[in-house]
């Protein structure tokens, strides 16, 4: 089986448990009464991970090698975690900007954790993500795509990442995420890259919504839940624009750490590849850009994904 098909056809696999699982899983966790946040976990585990055991299992392809778990440097965290941080604001005005048109989900599964620990939240909605759909997405997914340019696999990873959560409102902010993740696994060389941008990236949103509530608890008022979709146009108008003035600052930094980190990266190469002799040219685009290979990128299991989420919006 060719690699970008086998990728393609285990997307497949993830996006119909990620649609229809839902519906098998609830009614075994209401019998046992299982709180939200064992819901959350038990889901992740049982929709990404066993399916991610299973393709290994059957293709017999070495997990290290697949997955990228290659280490990573000190400095290389210290900027992927600022990463992290600095693309908030772009991936905030992204989500209120669909929030305008599509519900927002995950504001009310927030809302609903914020009276659990922090701790809670943070392995809930934080590590246990930055862990399973990394594994799938750009471990298993993102492996199929070695000899593709790096431009087009990263679209196609962030295309079946945004499309894995299921809904609109974060469907495009959650695709401009997973192509800068698969950048980083790409310039890294390691998937922990990812994990840990990830990790950031959910667990900034988690402790913000902890700051805002205690704020308002000091206060004596609890933050209501508002529907963006209602709001007059004055106000959706000075939203966004506040928002989108703090998202060209922060992600003109967020650049600025990219390159950084390509830099880094490139020096590296630079040391280990001397002794092959390769022009400068080489080792970089051997960084950013790998032979290109002849397999079509859209195939039917792609585009039954494709498919199954326009199902799933039409009937939700």
């Amino acid at each position: 089986m060719k690699p970008i098909f086998r990728s393609s056809l285990f997307g497949l696999f993830l996006v119909i448990g990620e649609a229809f699982g839902g519906y098998l899983l609830h009614p075994i966790f209401s019998f046992f009464n299982l709180p939200i946040y064992a819901t959350i976990v038990l889901g992740q585990v049982i929709i990404l991970i066993i399916p991610s055991i299973i393709y290994f299992y059957v293709t017999k392809l070495p997990i290290r090698e697949t997955l990228r778990l290659n280490p990573i440097g000190i400095l290389d965290i210290i900027i992927i975690i600022a990463l992290g941080i600095f693309i908030q604001p772009a991936a905030m005005f992204i989500g209120t900007l669909a929030s305008m048109f599509f519900p927002n989900l995950i504001s009310k599964v927030i809302f609903e954790m914020n009276s659990l620990p922090l701790i809670t939240n943070l392995i809930v909605i934080a590590l246990t993500p930055a862990i399973c759909e990394e594994i799938t997405v750009r471990g298993i997914f993102l492996s199929g795509y070695k000899k593709v340019d790096i431009k087009i696999s990263a679209l196609m990873s962030g295309l079946i990442f945004g499309i894995l959560h299921m809904n609109m409102q974060q469907f495009f902010y959650a695709f401009a995420l997973g192509v800068l993740l698969a950048y980083l696994v790409h310039i890294t060389n390691s998937i922990f890259s990812s994990m840990i941008c990830h990790f950031t990236f959910n667990g900034f949103q988690i402790l913000l919504s902890a700051l805002v509530l205690k704020m308002a608890k000091v206060k004596g008022t609890l933050p209501a839940q508002q529907d963006m979709r209602y709001l007059p146009l004055n106000s959706k108008v000075s939203i966004l624009v506040d928002l989108f003035f703090f998202a060209i600052i922060f992600t003109a930094i967020a650049a600025a750490l990219f390159m950084a980190l390509l830099q880094i990266n490139y020096n590296r190469k630079v040391k280990r590849e001397q002794k092959l002799n390769l022009s400068k040219n080489r080792i970089c685009e051997n960084i950013l850009n790998l032979e290109q290979n002849q397999e079509s990128i859209f195939n039917w299991p792609f585009i039954t994904s494709i498919f199954v989420f326009a199902i799933v919006l039409f009937i939700r």
